[in-house]
């Protein structure tokens, strides 16, 4: 086309008028995208999809459109929103399959995968990364989220389906490797020498046995200034092979970071540690040594049945004995010396119904439980303290397998819409899944509170706990995303090349907590130091307080947001 003279100033301004337009939108583009990274940066999800959003355009002058994509759906994921997560990665894989970072795309759609207990769809999502920057990433990925023992058949299944995967594997081999049976026996075999695994794992074990079998008796027990601590575990040490279950050696193995923590902060503590095998008769000859007479602290047993001996030994030489791991009541019935750092079921339950008194509102509730004398007694201890804060229990259902048609008596519109929140006392599946079901039938999002073992039924999803406003009473959940969580875990994969376990946070923190009590030693009784102890902050769990029983009281409650699994705290 040919351009007169007189039109060519203003064609050549009309350009410019466009350039300039395009380099303003570009400037936008650039804007949006670099306020929504800082906030990204400092954890504002909600704030940076709003902002990644607009740089997310899909226009051609727009060079940040697929990193935006992307970290909207990472946005989206921290904050569980799957449908946004889903449909932000699906238009990066449908129109940017060349994109430079697409396996940071299947990444995060197995982590997805993952959250939503779809674990076939995860693997497979797995296996489509090619980068081998990620395969560190994956092995831990995989770690996180199936080494349970209640997906010890999914792991199973997979490990079928998915032969080359090393650390499948891995996974299923130490889920069975102590199982019975002739058939799992030669699995776990097969799987250890097909895959050459426990390399790591027997070094590890080799350095915890040398400082386990080496570590000389104690002599110096009257340094005021030490706190002296005596490690009571079955390791079960034969032929130099640590024979015990992992979750010893898990546990020691978070004690001895806290221990060598504390030494580097100047917190003198002695660790001494003592194996009993795997039998009472085994503790019995261990206990009665006149050495352990002489400790501050004996950590151990962990059976149940060793509690009367370990009262005996506790009162007769007053020294503080502390269980890990139960929340067995009977344990510390027979001594004002013996502790237990879980809280017990009864503790849980009682401390449950004080906060729920208030939480919900309105303060009314309904209780189902089921023909188990253990959650016949949970629901009686709860409609107990329940009542004494001041609330009322509408009704107190017993429901069995063969009863379920009685949901339709307990939930009627009349009584839901009176019930602030429903106490459901079972560790059943079967009821949790029908109770669910009916009440999602109903259309109501009556609040439940629950047990922790709720988290592990495999026939709720997470959507459905986050939609019903499932509450978890939760003595050892530990946030994955906490900054100490993330420290510890790094310093441990550093230290020992292996994944932390609950059972390795809960040996950290008691050790830990032992330590910051040790350093106020000079405003504590010389002896039996933790009775009556007040509430004291805790790094990886809620805390610890021992002020009106011998049971820590401290849990904490959880429940499913748009923000994540969250801590339900009481309005200040």
């Amino acid at each position: 086309m040919r351009i007169s003279h007189f039109s060519l100033p203003l064609f050549l301004y009309l350009i410019l008028l466009a350039s300039g337009a395009c380099f303003a939108q570009k400037n936008d583009y650039l804007k949006h995208y670099t306020e929504a990274k800082t906030e990204l940066k400092n954890k504002n999800f909600e704030k940076a999809m709003e902002l990644f959003k607009k740089s997310a355009v899909d226009k051609l002058d727009n060079p940040y459109k697929v990193n935006s994509m992307y970290f909207y759906a990472y946005c989206a994921l921290k904050m569980k929103m799957y449908w946004s997560v889903a449909h932000y990665l699906s238009k990066i894989q449908e129109k940017y399959p060349e994109w430079y970072k697409i396996d940071e795309v299947y990444y995060l759609l197995a982590q997805m995968a993952f959250e939503k207990k779809e674990y076939t769809p995860a693997c497979a999502q797995l296996k489509k990364i090619k980068s081998k920057f990620l395969q560190k990433d994956i092995s831990n990925m995989e770690w996180n989220f199936l080494y349970f023992p209640s997906l010890k058949d999914t792991v199973a299944l997979l490990q079928k389906t998915y032969t080359t995967d090393t650390t499948l594997a891995n996974i299923l081999y130490c889920l069975i490797k102590d199982d019975g049976g002739w058939k799992t026996k030669k699995l776990a075999k097969s799987l250890l020498e097909d895959y050459q695994l426990g390399q790591n794992n027997k070094e590890n074990e080799k350095k915890a046995i040398k400082e386990i079998k080496d570590t000389p008796s104690r002599t110096d027990s009257t340094l005021k200034d030490t706190l002296n601590v005596a490690v009571v575990l079955p390791f079960n040490i034969q032929d130099n092979t640590l024979k015990g279950e992992q979750y010893v050696y898990d546990l020691y193995t978070g004690i001895r970071l806290a221990h060598d923590s504390a030494k580097k902060l100047g917190t003198k503590i002695r660790l001494v540690s003592y194996d009993y095998g795997k039998d009472s008769a085994g503790y019995y000859a261990m206990i009665d040594k006149p050495e352990l007479r002489q400790y501050d602290v004996v950590i151990g047993p962990l059976q149940n049945s060793l509690g009367p001996k370990a009262s005996d030994f506790a009162d007769s030489s007053r020294t503080i004995v502390i269980n890990p791991l139960s929340n067995n009541s009977k344990f510390i019935a027979d001594s004002q010396y013996v502790y237990l750092f879980k809280p017990t079921v009864e503790t849980q339950t009682k401390e449950a119904a004080l906060f729920a008194y208030q939480y919900f509102k309105p303060k009314k509730a309904l209780i189902i439980t089921s023909k188990n004398p253990k959650d016949s007694l949970s629901a009686l201890l709860f409609q107990r303290s329940f009542e004494k804060a001041g609330g009322k229990i509408l009704s107190r259902q017993t429901l069995t397998a063969g009863t379920l048609a009685k949901l339709n008596s307990i939930f009627t519109p009349k009584t839901l819409d009176s019930t602030g929140f429903i106490f459901v006392s079972t560790r059943d599946q079967y009821l949790g899944v029908n109770i669910v079901r009916k009440l999602t039938e109903l259309d109501r999002t009556t609040p439940l509170l629950v047990f922790s073992e709720w988290m592990d039924f495999q026939s709720i999803s997470f959507e459905q706990m986050f939609k019903q406003n499932i509450h978890f009473m939760s003595p050892n959940f530990v946030d994955l995303n906490n900054d100490s969580t993330k420290a510890i875990g790094r310093y441990l994969q550093t230290k020992t090349n292996s994944i932390p376990s609950e059972y390795t946070f809960t040996g950290f923190e008691l050790m830990w907590q032992l330590g910051q009590i040790w350093k106020t030693k000079d405003k504590l009784p010389s002896q039996n130091f933790l009775k009556k102890l007040e509430f004291r902050p805790g790094l990886l769990y809620r805390g610890m307080d021992f002020s009106k029983s011998n049971d820590n009281k401290c849990f904490r409650i959880y429940h499913f947001t748009p923000e994540g699994f969250r801590e339900s705290k009481l309005s200040p």
